[in-house]
């Protein structure tokens, strides 16, 4: 016997409005004659009838369709919240409420006509019955489309299209499917169990699409005597009893998800039963199934366009594996699978803003995965450590303005920190005097601003220096002078590094302390270089320029700092650094 014909293989053996009539579920049916019922080889009740169901219509022929406890009719096509065209033979519910859970009328909206019934939505929708909240009994199928919400609450049934060859279509809509109970005596049935909480069920196959269908049953989520397929819609279906449950999503055939998200879980069995398999497609964004003993049945193939993940447990905190793609089908051990593998976000931000910039090497990644984060300072500031915030996150050293993250279980910021630079020390600027092509000697300047010009395209020829007043030792320098390289020995306070009147470009310097001086400060200098602009800094007989370029040097910045403090910030005095090099050689 096949998992369809368990659901209620007794009821073919009569009429369905018989069985209707036994279960009390229609108002507008009864029997001529007394029903019995009674079981068969001990496990399957006979449906004996005495006399055929009478028909009661109320004005008109019935279109076998009943809304809560309304016969739909010639004379009554609509009420409070629906309304039913005959020619498309559709049902409109638009804000509909129905409640049957005190009263006689134990299914909410019952289908019996042959064709295909549509149900549309239109804003909010509730039917609470205690038996069935929608069922259509014969083979024709139900297909529920709009843009409202519906929830249909039953003890067995939220949804239910009976017929072995019925089948259901959600399209677009939102679908909230409640049957909770795992098991019903009915004393007219003697005391055999029929509908066990199933949320949704159709005989022949169900159909999702563009919807978000919730279905929560004591048994069964989802229920398909066929196949199941979901394409863009967010499905999460539960068998939620933990004694009596069985699948949040039974298909006898197979279960297809092209895309969107899909939730299946069971408190009591496996989360998924698939008789020809479960397919996986490329576009899903999450499928997630858990269950005990296992989340997907252990003879089921699954064919995934996707990795995965499966875990050892239901909960999904131990014993964590890779699950490669697989497009020939494999079967999954594991208590609960996550398709795909999944990715967490990589927010990246500069503490203050103004302090620099921060990047990351993605903006998603999985968990272990690894990112490179990357801190640039600007000027004035520089660079203090990352900060790193989310579950399982680490960083191998957050000192470094690059470093590697290695992601975890969830989305992450990392935060790169700055601080402004110290000033250096107030300590007076040397004195710089500068020999300029077609200018020659220029006034000397002393505040440690630049010596030269720039943006004349004039070289600068010669270079003198002299230590400030009240710092004792002395300040020795010596240039690379076109063609013919560096000078053979230093010039000293005041004397001339260079050349006049040779037409001779400097193209580099190298500038250093002696005495007392050399003990007490570091010299920092800089130089302005052809179609380079100002160079960063270089210190203590460091060169600074280039050299094999043919470029000509057309000024100098000179600064004293106490020994070992830091050097001057880029923008200094004015001037603002254009390369962060302070010497290039070719």
């Amino acid at each position: 016997m096949d998992a369809w014909e368990e659901v209620a293989p007794w009821a073919r053996a009569g009429p369905v409005r018989a069985f209707v009539m036994v279960l009390g579920l229609c108002p507008a049916i009864a029997l001529a004659d007394e029903v019995e019922v009674e079981p068969t080889g001990g496990e399957e009740p006979t449906i004996a009838t005495q006399g055929d169901p009478v028909q009661t219509p109320q004005d008109g022929s019935p279109y076998g369709l009943y809304v809560g406890d309304v016969t739909v009719t010639n004379e009554k096509l609509s009420d409070d919240g629906w309304n039913y065209d005959p020619d498309s033979n559709t049902l409109t519910l638009n804000g509909y409420s129905f409640d049957g859970t005190e009263s006689s009328v134990n299914v909410g909206i019952m289908y019996e006509g042959s064709d295909n019934l549509t149900i549309v939505l239109e804003g909010a929708n509730v039917v609470k019955v205690a038996d069935a909240g929608i069922v259509s009994w014969t083979n024709a199928g139900i297909t529920i489309s709009g843009t409202g919400t519906l929830t249909a609450e039953g003890g067995q049934f939220g949804i239910l299209c009976y017929g072995d060859q019925s089948t259901l279509t959600i399209s677009g809509a939102t679908v909230t499917a409640t049957a909770t109970t795992s098991g019903l005596d009915s004393s007219a049935l003697g005391a055999m169990k029929v509908g066990r909480g199933r949320a949704i069920q159709a005989g022949k196959g169900i159909t999702i699409s563009d919807a978000t269908v919730t279905a929560t049953g004591g048994e069964y989520g989802i229920y398909s005597g066929g196949s199941l397929t979901i394409t863009d819609s967010t499905v999460k279906a539960s068998a939620t009893d933990e004694t009596g449950g069985q699948n949040g999503i039974l298909a006898n055939n197979s279960f297809t998800i092209n895309s969107g998200t899909v939730t299946a879980e069971s408190k009591a069995n496996y989360g998924i039963y698939a008789g020809e398999g479960v397919v996986v497609g490329k576009d899903v964004t999450s499928f997630i199934a858990s269950g005990n003993p296992g989340a997907i049945q252990n003879t089921n193939t699954v064919k995934n366009a996707i990795a995965g993940l499966g875990w050892s447990d239901a909960a999904g905190t131990q014993g964590k594996t890779g699950i490669p793609v697989s497009e020939t089908g494999q079967t999954l051990g594991y208590m609960r699978v996550r398709f795909p593998v999944p990715t967490h976000a990589v927010t990246v931000k500069a503490d203050p803003s103004a302090g620099g910039t921060a990047k990351a090497s993605a903006q998603k990644a999985a968990e272990e995965e690894a990112v490179t984060l990357t801190a640039k300072a600007n000027d004035g500031y520089e660079f203090a450590g990352w900060t790193i915030e989310g579950e399982g996150a680490k960083i191998d050293d957050a000192s470094k303005p690059e470093a590697t993250l290695t992601m975890g279980a969830a989305d992450v910021t990392a935060t790169a920190n700055f601080k402004k630079k110290e000033e250096p020390a107030t300590v007076p600027a040397p004195i710089a005097t500068a020999h300029v092509q077609r200018i020659g000697w220029m006034s000397a300047v002393t505040d440690g601003g630049l010596a030269g010009t720039t943006g004349k395209s004039r070289r600068l020829e010669a270079l003198t220096l002299k230590l400030p007043d009240g710092v004792s030792g002395s300040i020795e320098y010596c240039g690379h002078v076109q063609r013919s390289g560096w000078e053979k020995s230093y010039a000293a306070d005041g004397k001339v590094a260079g050349t006049e009147g040779k037409s001779r470009r400097l193209e580099a310097v190298q500038i250093r302390l002696s005495g007392a001086a050399k003990d007490n400060y570091d010299v920092y200098y800089r130089v302005h270089v052809q179609r380079l602009g100002w160079m960063g800094w270089a210190k203590n007989d460091e060169p600074a320029g280039t050299q094999g370029m043919s470029r000509r040097a057309e000024a100098v910045q000179v600064a004293l700092v106490p020994k070992g403090a830091p050097a001057p910030l880029a923008t200094y005095k004015g001037v603002t650094q254009d390369n962060a090099k302070s010497f290039i050689k070719k």
